[in-house]
């Protein structure tokens, strides 16, 4: 059985024009027109709506439409330290299988994926919306900070500790005998300077992403 959609439910994406500047007029209430298109030819609407903008980090109103995600959030308070363990354990393996994919997907797709790395900048920018918007949600923001640093800090990589044990697991490898002090100098000091400048640059990419330097821009 098949029904028609009524205009309540048609799709159409909704236009907005606001009559005052919401970037500029943080808090205030502001005038905006919604304007709709149902599915018949003649079937257009409009209505007057007072909307007052968010503040964004810096400091600039704003009015806008996001996807939001359909589920219920539900708070589990264990009654003992025996139910507390499972609990924090059963967040911390599904945390732990979440960073591990992302880092998957990331190195398997990463000309797709480069740009969604991010530097202390926009770090500290993501995390200053999630404490806005949540205190729960900023300590599992840190919780998987700290587990995306510990995986990264695994990697086989030079001037990391995953690079300190390759070449120990090398230096097994070749039963017991060491590299010479130079040569492992010269990687760690490489690996140091390669970390250094992908640092600088995901610092200078992620300011000049952020808005009010676009705005000054």
């Amino acid at each position: 059985m098949s029904s028609s959609p009524s205009p309540a439910s048609h799709r159409t994406p909704p236009f907005l024009s606001s009559s005052t500047s919401s970037r500029q007029a943080p808090t205030r209430m502001s005038s905006v027109t919604v304007s709709r298109t149902g599915p018949g030819p003649g079937d257009r609407r409009s209505i007057d709506l007072t909307v007052v903008p968010d503040t964004s980090v810096d400091g600039t109103g704003r009015i806008g439409v996001q996807l939001s995600p359909y589920f219920r959030v539900t708070r589990v308070h264990p009654n003992n330290l025996a139910e507390a363990t499972v609990l924090a354990l059963r967040e911390f393996t599904a945390l732990s299988a979440t960073v591990l994919d992302g880092l998957r997907q990331t190195f398997l797709n990463f000309s797709q994926t480069a740009e969604k790395v991010s530097g202390p900048v926009a770090i500290i920018a993501v995390g200053a919306e999630v404490a806005r918007s949540s205190a729960e949600g900023l300590f599992q923001f840190a919780a998987v900070i700290n587990l995306n640093l510990a995986a990264i800090n695994l990697l086989p990589l030079p001037a990391l500790d995953g690079g300190t044990l390759a070449l120990i697991l090398l230096e097994a490898a070749r039963g017991g005998q060491k590299i010479p002090r130079e040569i492992e100098q010269r990687i760690m000091s490489s690996g140091i300077l390669v970390v250094l400048m992908v640092g600088m640059f995901l610092i200078v990419r992620d300011t000049l992403n952020l808005d009010f330097i676009k705005d000054i821009l």
